[in-house]
């Protein structure tokens, strides 16, 4: 068999031998293993790593020309199989149809790039690596396309067409967003859902009630935000007009206010820092003002009898143990 003096060929040896080597620096293995597995995987360096090689080839001679004396003159004379390969700093972004049909964004651009788009989308979810496309894939709906299209733009992306299509659909939805996007208003003291589709009118129909504030929790609760042209005044406007769930009562009157607006069952935990007595005393005094009923609130914990906390006489005595099945209201010491 002819000996091949290509400079691949010899670092492919060169690699083997030094995998066995005592006289190679350990800083120097990484370089070696990667520029080997490379090159049997016929993947050609850039002119750059290229040059690397050479560097490790001279470094190590000796571990090379114990492979084959002739390698030397070809160290210094080198010649390569194939040209080197060009690096693609090309930046383009496009849209098209992935598995099962869905739309995603395929970004490519030069590795260098790659912690600048980390830092700026490294949040968005499902993002994925093609290795064979060398594309990045975004599912289209995971991510702010307004936002990454002014990122790459900014950057000197080739951006084709299809994402500035889907910009303009999302501009004309803009536009046009009280036509489709869902809400509710008071008309004549009464909740009215605007844009609801046929399920959500069914369910709406089968669950309101005579009472406003209810119907405006309920609203809430089915994604259809209040609009209002004044200020919000009660507590379930407050609630209503708000994007999110979640709504912060500054004491426990408000809570058992909003209880009674939105019905079902709630779960109070517990503040461990506090006095559990002196808490849960100024709990009940603020159900028998708001007109809760005892029987509506079930403490689920108790106390050790050798505590000597009296937690356990003082469920007892305010009648707000017993079963659950008829609880409206659960007092947890923490997280059930």
């Amino acid at each position: 068999m002819s000996t091949s003096f290509f400079i691949e060929d010899i670092f492919i040896n060169f690699a083997k031998a030094a995998f066995s080597s005592n006289d190679i620096d350990y800083k120097d293995s990484p370089a070696i293993d990667s520029f080997y597995f490379a090159l049997i995987e016929d993947s050609q360096p850039t002119k750059l790593q290229a040059e690397f090689m050479l560097r490790l080839l001279r470094k190590y001679r000796s571990v090379a020309v114990g492979v084959n004396p002739s390698y030397s003159n070809a160290i210094d004379n080198p010649v390569w199989k194939k040209a080197f390969r060009i690096l693609d700093n090309s930046k383009t972004a496009k849209i098209v149809a992935g598995d099962n049909s869905r739309l995603e964004i395929r970004l490519k651009f030069p590795y260098a790039f790659k912690t600048e788009f980390d830092k700026a989308f490294g949040h968005v979810k499902n993002k994925l690596w093609d290795p064979e496309l060398k594309e990045n894939k975004i599912p289209l709906y995971n991510v702010n396309l307004v936002v990454l299209y002014e990122f790459l733009l900014d950057r000197g992306f080739e951006i084709d067409n299809s994402i500035l299509d889907a910009l303009a659909t999302i501009e004309e939805v803009w536009q046009n967003c009280e036509a489709v996007e869902p809400y509710c208003m008071i008309v004549d003291d009464q909740v009215v859902l605007k844009n609801a589709s046929e399920d959500a009118l069914n369910y709406w129909n089968a669950h309101r009630s005579s009472c406003l504030e209810q119907n405006l929790l309920l609203a809430h609760r089915m994604s259809f935000q209040l609009k209002l042209d004044r200020a919000s005044n009660t507590i379930a406007e407050k609630i209503a007009v708000e994007e999110h769930s979640a709504y912060w009562c500054k004491d426990v009157d408000k809570f058992f206010q909003v209880h009674q607006y939105a019905g079902g069952v709630a779960v109070v935990i517990l503040d461990r820092s506090e006095n559990i007595l002196d808490w849960l005393n100024e709990f009940i005094d603020s159900a028998d003002r708001t007109g809760i009923s005892r029987e509506d609130i079930k403490l689920c914990f108790r106390d050790d009898k050798n505590e000597g906390t009296k937690i356990n006489d003082w469920i007892k005595a305010n009648n707000v143990g017993g079963k659950v099945d008829n609880g409206k209201i659960f007092v947890f010491r923490h997280k059930p």
